[in-house]
């Protein structure tokens, strides 16, 4: 399956978790590091608990601050989990298109924000891909077993650390479980007149709170994301 298949299925077949808290559906780039400096990452969420579906985008500039675009008010977006640690939130729209079966163009109009992604899959995303669906849903629910998930993954797809399992900026625990991925083969990024550079990892690696974010991009379809408040939520 091609990743604009895997796109078009998930747009018709996204269902939420049963479970407690806010929760999400879809697909995106976790994240790309850029040698300007910069970190790009993307979110469609094709269903959401908590409000319409919406797209976001997240920018690290050069210096370590975030800006936070999204076609959703802030409490209905992931400005909602990650308003603590942003600079700046706008509600714009945000495009998205396909060139090809492979390759994903993003655009924020309102920033200047043009960013293209190239995808790849390879022996690695592909077992990956065949065996999270295959894992009984106590599996995805668990801290631990996430924990042992993102490590081996992280390993193999080599994006330096990863977590599907934390802390939100907001306080709020999160949960995601990605079934289906893909490497980043090539990207290009510009805001204005300003080119982005090639993918680099960046040292020390980006986060936002206690979200790690990959040293190498990686696109996931058919997740989904929980967030709840663990005082009061268990994670079953």
């Amino acid at each position: 399956m091609t990743p604009l298949a895997a796109v078009q299925r998930e747009r018709a077949t996204a269902t939420l978790p049963t479970t407690a808290g806010d929760r999400v559906a879809g697909y995106g780039v976790m994240g790309i590091p850029f040698e300007s400096g910069e970190y790009l990452a993307l979110r469609d969420w094709t269903d959401s608990s908590f409000g319409p579906p919406y797209r976001s985008i997240w920018h690290r500039d050069a210096t370590g601050d975030w800006t936070i675009y999204s076609d959703a008010p802030p409490q209905q977006s992931c400005v909602r989990f990650l308003a603590p640690d942003v600079s700046h939130a706008r509600t714009t729209t945000i495009g998205l298109a396909w060139s090809d079966d492979h390759t994903l163009v993003a655009d924020v109009e309102a920033a200047e924000l043009s960013w293209t992604i190239t995808l790849a899959g390879d022996p690695m995303t592909r077992m990956l891909s065949a065996v999270a669906p295959a894992m009984p849903a106590w599996v995805w629910r668990s801290d631990a077993a996430l924990r042992i998930i993102a490590s081996s993954s992280a390993a193999m797809l080599r994006t330096g650390r990863l977590r599907l399992a934390g802390t939100m900026p907001n306080g709020q625990r999160y949960q995601l479980a990605p079934m289906h991925l893909w490497t980043v083969r090539h990207s290009t990024a510009s805001i204005g007149p300003r080119d982005l550079g090639k993918p680099r990892p960046h040292r020390p690696q980006a986060r936002i709170g206690d979200v790690t974010l990959p040293q190498r991009g990686v696109f996931y379809t058919a997740a989904t994301g929980r967030f709840y408040d663990k005082s009061r939520t268990t994670n079953h």
